[in-house]
């Protein structure tokens, strides 16, 4: 057989069971699996972890495997960086997360698709879209590219999805990366190491500064080839997490957010341990951290994500494909656009009107993903009263029949008014072609002038509820005096 590429898939496990199931399905599902070596990093106790270890690699002889109990390890980047420490010098590599499915013909598609993309060196990266076990596929994936968040009141910043209705013909130049799907030529593991001092909520962020300066360009792909696992935990859905087993776990956010001052701003920290090793996981010579601040939008000194950031104006044409420009209205400092909802009596009520009451939140719940409801409504009735002291309003809107209302209302146990969006007026209002439902949760921010302050978009609870108390805080009114509606 002819020789073909190789590519090194690695591969960070947490007392997953999907992760060996995940190893079968890119064996299986690849089009010259005889290239394909893998690496992985398995954290896992093997008497409570039995489940994860039932179905050994269908090509052990491609396989190979770190082992280390979960109290050994020190998060996801230390396992990362172990996992990587398998790479042996193949053409390509792949870095996902350990609960996976792929599409057929992966390998070849992810080879053909970073030769389309238009730079010297560039690598492919994207939220991919879900998958449940055992392999049933999220069937319409949208396309999706990456945007910033605010900086957070800790100075940390994340990143978001805003997904498109249409693949675009070619992969488009982003700024902004997902750890769990990377896929570019092996010298970049080279050139970029993984960082194992690195906690969870600075990976992505120092990684594609780090990148980029070392002269990486990233993009996202024109195509599916990948699906993640997104659990629902109100249906039983969980995964075993590192800060959840291990308590003393702040002890390596503390360093790594030390690590992500001194590398984006340059502040030295209190203990010097805590920048150990910073010249090989440091930036690069090839383009500078401000060249990469002026591309992204991003002022990491003074913790400011500029409009260019939250939008994602660094990528060329981008409204090109947002159709209808949707979510182009949802820019900061725009006006709130003008739709109406109906209450439980039937009656309509202008959008303006009930925003022009005073700071808000528009809430657009999603109609349906009853276990995403479930756990958005639970985590908000533990801060409704920070949100209430605000003084902001909450207006809740469910893409719903006025008949369905009430009995949506008291399924998900709200107790605020909800407002029927039966014919999707919101969501058209925001560029959402007609004959489509947007079953993405909307969060946006009104202030007293109708305009509007922030945009979310979010399937993870736990994110959307966070990004909802950051915006609450952003548009509270001075002093907290304003009247709240009755």
């Amino acid at each position: 057989m002819e020789s073909a590429p190789s590519i090194f898939v690695q591969i960070a496990s947490y007392r997953d069971p999907e992760c060996q199931w995940t190893v079968w399905d890119l064996f299986a599902k690849a089009d010259r699996p005889d290239r394909i070596n893998v690496g992985i990093c398995a954290q896992c106790d093997p008497l409570l972890d039995r489940d994860c270890l039932s179905a050994p690699s269908p090509r052990p002889e491609q396989t190979k495997i770190i082992s280390v109990l979960p109290s050994e390890t020190e998060g996801v980047c230390w396992a990362r960086a172990q996992a990587q420490a398998l790479y042996a010098g193949e053409d390509y590599v792949l870095m996902i997360d350990s609960h996976m499915r792929f599409i057929k013909g992966w390998d070849t598609a992810m080879i053909r698709e970073l030769w389309r993309c238009t730079a010297s060196k560039p690598f492919l990266s994207s939220y991919p879209p879900g998958y449940k076990p055992p392999d049933v596929l999220e069937p319409h994936p949208r396309f999706v590219v990456l945007r910033a968040k605010p900086f957070d009141e800790n100075g940390d910043i994340r990143f978001t999805g805003e997904y498109f209705l249409d693949y675009p013909s070619r992969p488009l130049h982003g700024a902004f990366l997902a750890a769990g799907f990377l896929f570019a030529p092996g010298k970049f593991l080279n050139e970029v190491p993984y960082d194992p001092y690195m906690y969870f909520d600075h990976e992505e962020v120092t990684l594609a500064a780090r990148a980029y300066t070392h002269g990486w360009d990233v993009f996202h792909p024109s195509k599916t080839f990948i699906y993640h696992y997104y659990p629902e935990p109100a249906k039983g859905e969980k995964r075993a997490l590192h800060w959840s087993d291990y308590k003393d776990w702040g002890k390596y956010l503390v360093r790594s957010r030390a690590r992500y001052n001194y590398l984006l701003t340059g502040a030295r920290p209190d203990k010097p341990e805590y920048i150990e090793e910073m010249e090989k996981y440091g930036l690069g010579s090839e383009r500078t951290l401000k060249d990469y601040e002026e591309f992204s939008g991003l002022d990491f000194s003074n913790k400011i994500a500029s409009g260019k950031a939250l939008r994602g104006d660094f990528i060329a044409d981008i409204d090109r494909y947002r159709g209808r420009q949707a979510e182009k209205i949802l820019a900061a400092g725009d006006a709130l656009p003008a739709f109406e909802l109906l209450d439980v009596f039937g009656k309509r009520q202008k959008a303006r009107a009930l925003a022009g009451e005073g700071h808000c939140l528009f809430c657009a719940l999603p109609g349906s993903f009853d276990g995403y409801m479930r756990d958005f409504m639970a985590l908000y009735r533990k801060h409704e009263k920070e949100i209430e002291a605000l003084c902001v309003n909450m207006i809740f809107v469910a893409p719903v029949q006025l008949g369905e209302l009430k009995v949506f209302r008291r399924r998900y146990e709200i107790e605020q008014p909800v407002y029927a969006d039966e014919k999707h007026n919101l969501f058209h209002a925001f560029g959402v072609p007609e004959n489509v439902v947007y079953e993405t949760p909307l969060t946006f921010g009104v202030s007293g002038m109708l305009e509007i302050s922030g945009s979310y978009t979010n399937r993870n609870a736990v994110n959307h509820i966070n990004d909802l108390l950051r915006e609450a805080h952003v548009i509270a009114p001075k002093g907290r005096a304003a009247a709240k509606r009755s």
